[in-house]
């Protein structure tokens, strides 16, 4: 059986984009393109809290665009 092996940078990119995800929860709606064109990792269209407590969505996105910064390159840096 032939296996793939996952760079530890690919998991490493994972975790931080997971970590984004988590942070952007409650803010508004994740969006993404299906072909990324522009390579903008992850959006969120921001949803502000009415006065009767209710979010709706605002006409702000944003996009984020990820480095590849690795946690071996910054010393201390947050394990996920």
């Amino acid at each position: 059986m032939t296996t793939l092996n996952l760079p530890p940078q690919d998991d490493f990119e994972d975790r931080y984009t997971a970590k984004l995800r988590e942070l952007l929860a409650g803010h508004g709606v994740i969006v993404q393109y299906d072909r990324d064109r522009a390579a903008l990792d992850l959006g969120v269209h921001l949803a502000k809290t009415d006065d009767a407590g209710a979010k709706r969505l605002t006409t702000t996105k944003v996009w984020f665009q990820l480095k590849g910064v690795h946690s071996t390159t910054l010393p201390g840096m947050v394990k996920w």
